[in-house]
């Protein structure tokens, strides 16, 4: 799964560091977002950009995104691809370039939850591909205990590659190779941890998971 990462040297992150933390109190609020993520570089993570990541996997003959994300705490989520309307001789005509979204499953529980909970990625990332037929449904994949961080799953993010959309809730076969993520700002992220998925977790979720 390539995540499309931003790269630095481990000792071009340090130098660049020590001379934003130089500053002391005149630091602004652009140079803080810059220091977090080289704390991370110097953690050995890699850093993604989502709105770079998920349409930088491609897509399958139907304009399904091979790479999904959700927030931590989800079980399912739902991938639609919105439209957008233009006005043309007195009438609406849909565009097929709409927004690609991944939202909570359960729509019901959706409503109930933060806004965090959804993923959009904006539709000029999308201009060349097919429009997406309705909507589409995937497993999220659950973390390993070695990986699981103590804080609440929900403020982290989970993104992978989807072995096979589903027309139908709850259907879905269960993933492969996920990636655990910190949010830091937008749509920059930190890959806490990759891992794949074993036979023995993958069929439990078959069982358990679908309907």
């Amino acid at each position: 799964m390539d995540l499309k990462p931003l790269t630095m040297d481990a000792e071009s992150a340090q130098a660049m560091y020590d001379e934003y933390r130089a500053l002391g109190d005149r630091t602004n609020e652009d140079d803080q977002a810059i220091v977090t993520m080289l704390r991370e570089v110097q953690k050995g993570r890699q850093l993604i950009d989502l709105d770079v990541a998920i349409p930088g996997g491609g897509h399958d003959e139907l304009g399904r995104p091979k790479l999904a994300a959700s927030r931590g705490d989800q079980l399912e989520v739902k991938m639609v691809r919105g439209r957008r309307w233009r006005y043309v001789d007195g009438k609406h005509t849909a565009r097929q370039d709409g927004d690609l979204s991944f939202l909570p499953a359960n729509r019901e529980a959706y409503e109930h939850i933060a806004a965090n909970a959804r993923f959009d990625f904006p539709a000029d990332r999308f201009e060349d591909w097919p429009e997406v037929p309705r909507e589409w449904f995937a497993m999220v994949p659950p973390v390993p205990p070695r990986l699981r961080p103590r804080g609440a799953l929900s403020r982290y993010a989970i993104v992978w590659e989807v072995d096979e959309w589903s027309a139908r809730s709850k259907t879905a076969p269960p993933p492969v190779d996920p990636a655990l993520l910190r949010h830091i700002m937008g749509s920059l992220y930190a890959v806490i941890a990759v891992w794949d998925l074993t036979a023995i977790e993958r069929l439990v979720l078959g069982m358990t998971r679908r309907g």
